[in-house]
């Protein structure tokens, strides 16, 4: 033990996390394969090796067999921190950017350091905490509850999502009788007190068949056939009879009328709504249907409530005839291209000024610097940056947010900047591209612009 804390590391299928090495460690021995809890010499006959010491079956039209989720070339029972398991590709997607675990790409329910939880999707901190606590989930603590460990002002939860924390290993099925969010717990911590099995912070603990709503900071009632809940009225924490959890929602564990219909009262064979894959009723989705993707409510359609993207100039400085525009924004979906990054923005300068190059890089979650290298450094000047909606709409709208041309800033330009730091420097895998001109912008983004600035564009 190194008495650091630490995130837990994700074991694959054949392996278990070793306290004595603080790893990743095979559960057979070499040239022996784990499968059904013992140790075989060979894979048997439509499974593979894992590459860890694991036998799995592998479909290689829709990820793993079930129950394994690809994930990195491999098949592995439980996805990563800041993916998801999707059950209709058996493959472990990216969720959103801030976000730690998540139910979809769409809703998280749990953030990264420095983001709190706001209905399913994780925004900056905007309250700092007294000196000597620590800002989780919108609470400030003295010492960070059990199951996360200190990130600079915050505390950051220690296991991946689907786990919980217990004797500093990461638990799928709890050892213990009570859960808090985030650990196995055999007494509910100081100030939480148990709800529905789960020791919650006590201001946000509600009796059975409700969940605390952070939204109306009140107890709301669980949706049917959730009979317990978490978060959202429609993650399920336990279900009506019959019924058997699976990733927070209630399925059919004998649905004799086959995938897309489910059995009425009267025991006759319905058709589901077209926005579920299957469900278990007129109303009520086990799964969504291609095109449409669970909320933490409902399966709806994946452009839906689309939320805005929020661009901030954070910083401008220079470098002999190089400006260093960074810009923050509230949210950077995963899994860009090369292509998509390298021409993130539409970078528009002043009519008058002739830019040779510009060069774009992600710098971190949720920030991008652009270079932009003058022919000649103005004096004074402005330059326009807006989100190439051409490259990113789609991107975006599969997270569940906008990224139009309405999406932009403009950031000052003078002679007058301050010198660019040297750690601050263009990678050599930058691609230089060629500014964009006024025709690119939308009519929303020009209406906006100073009269002045109009006119110099």
């Amino acid at each position: 033990m190194t008495g650091v804390c630490e995130i837990a590391p994700t074991c694959q299928f054949g392996q278990y996390f070793s306290q004595s090495s603080n790893g990743c460690a095979r559960i057979c021995p070499q040239n022996t394969f784990y499968y059904e809890s013992v140790c075989l010499t060979a894979c048997l006959q439509g499974f593979k090796d894992n590459g860890v010491g694991g036998c799995v079956a592998v479909d290689v039209q829709s990820g793993c067999s079930f129950p394994y989720y690809l994930s990195n070339g491999v098949c592995i029972s439980n996805c990563p921190s800041s993916t998801y398991a999707d059950s209709n590709s058996r493959v472990c997607k990216p969720c959103s950017s801030n976000c730690f675990s998540c139910l979809t790409n769409t809703f998280c329910y749990a953030c990264n350091a420095g983001f709190d939880l706001s209905n399913g999707v994780c925004v900056a901190s905007s309250v700092n905490c007294p000196a000597g606590q620590y800002r989780y989930n919108g609470v400030c603590y003295k010492d960070c509850p059990v199951g996360s460990c200190p990130q600079g002002n915050f505390c950051q939860r220690v296991c991946p999502a689907g786990s919980w924390s217990y004797n500093n290993g990461c638990y799928r099925t709890c050892p213990t009788k009570l859960t808090t969010n985030d650990a196995c717990v055999d007494t509910c911590p100081a100030g939480t007190a148990l709800q529905n099995g789960v020791c919650q912070v006590a201001s946000q603990s509600c009796s059975s068949g409700k969940y605390f709503d952070a939204a109306t900071s009140s107890c709301q009632n669980c949706q049917s056939p959730c009979t317990q809940c978490s978060l959202t009225a429609s993650i399920c924490t336990a279900c009506s009879a019959g019924l058997t959890l699976n990733q927070g929602r209630c399925v059919s564990t004998n649905n004799a009328c086959g995938a897309g219909s489910y059995q009425d009262s009267n025991k006759r064979c319905q058709t589901c709504p077209s926005k579920c894959a299957t469900c278990i009723s007129a109303t009520s989705c086990s799964t969504c249907a291609q095109g449409f993707n669970f909320n933490g409510l409902d399966c709806v359609v994946v452009v839906a409530q689309l939320q805005k993207t929020v661009l901030t100039v954070k910083n401008v400085c220079r470098r002999n005839n190089v400006a260093f525009v960074t810009v923050g924004l509230n949210i950077i979906p995963n899994g860009l291209s090369p292509t998509q990054k390298s021409s993130f923005f539409l970078v528009v300068p002043n009519g008058k000024d002739k830019i040779n190059f510009v060069y774009q890089w992600q710098l971190d979650a949720n920030t991008f610097v652009v270079a932009i290298t003058y022919d000649t450094f103005p004096t004074q000047t402005a330059v326009f940056l807006s989100i190439n909606s051409q490259l990113l709409a789609s991107s975006y709208s599969s997270i569940g947010y906008n990224a139009d041309a309405s999406s932009f800033v403009s950031a000052s330009i003078n002679i007058g900047l301050a010198p660019a730091p040297d750690s601050l420097t263009i990678p050599a895998a930058a691609t230089a591209n060629i500014a964009s001109d006024k025709s690119t912008l939308s009519a929303v983004a020009l209406s906006r612009l100073p009269d002045q600035e109009k006119d110099r564009i």
